[in-house]
C-alpha cells in the first residue's frame, strides 16, 4: 500500500506594511522585488560617482573644468570622502530593507561581479576572432602572393 503524499499547504502570505517605524529611523516593509530594485539603483548611482571623475574630464562646459581643476588637486581627499559616503549610504540602504543583510549584499555584488567578468571574456574572445578574420580579409592579396596561391582561380562566377 502506497501512501499518498500530503497535500502541500500555501505558506501564509507575509502582510507587508510599507513604511515602519518600528527600528530607528524606519524599515521600508516592501515587497522584495522592490527592495532589489532600490538596492541596484543605490548601487549604480554610488558607482556613476566613483567615475565622475572620469567622465568630467571628458567634458567641455565651464562647470566640469572647474570641477576637474578642483578635484585634481585633491584627488585623495574626494576618494576617501567618496568611501566614506559610499559605506555610511550602503548601510544605511541595507539597514532600511529588512529582507536584506550586509553578507546578502556582498554575496550577489560577487556573483554579479563574476558573470560581467565571465561575460568580458566571451567578448574579449568573439573581438579577437573577428580581427583576427578582419586581418586575414584585408590582407588577402598579399597573402596568396606570399603562398605561391595567386595565380590560381579557386572559384569562378559566371
Amino acid at each position: 500500500m502506497v501512501a499518498e503524499p500530503a497535500e502541500a499547504t500555501p505558506l501564509p502570505q507575509q502582510i507587508r506594511r510599507g513604511l515602519v517605524f518600528d527600528k530607528w529611523p524606519f524599515r521600508l516593509d516592501i515587497d522584495v522585488e522592490y527592495q532589489d530594485w532600490i538596492l541596484v539603483a543605490v548601487s549604480l548611482f554610488l558607482l556613476l560617482l566613483w567615475s565622475t571623475p572620469c567622465f568630467c574630464g571628458q567634458l567641455s562646459d565651464g562647470c566640469s573644468k572647474r570641477f576637474m581643476n578642483w578635484v585634481y588637486s585633491r584627488l585623495h581627499v574626494f576618494y576617501w570622502s567618496l568611501l566614506y559616503f559610499t559605506l555610511f549610504t550602503l548601510m544605511f540602504t541595507i539597514g532600511v530593507l529588512p529582507d536584506w543583510s550586509v553578507a546578502d549584499f556582498i554575496d550577489h555584488a560577487e556573483r554579479a561581479a563574476y558573470w560581467i567578468l565571465d561575460r568580458m571574456v566571451n567578448l574579449a574572445t568573439s573581438l579577437s576572432l573577428l580581427f583576427g578574420f578582419y586581418v586575414l580579409w584585408k590582407f588577402r592579396e598579399r597573402l596568396l602572393v606570399a603562398s605561391g596561391l595567386d595565380y590560381m582561380t579557386f572559384f569562378r562566377w559566371t
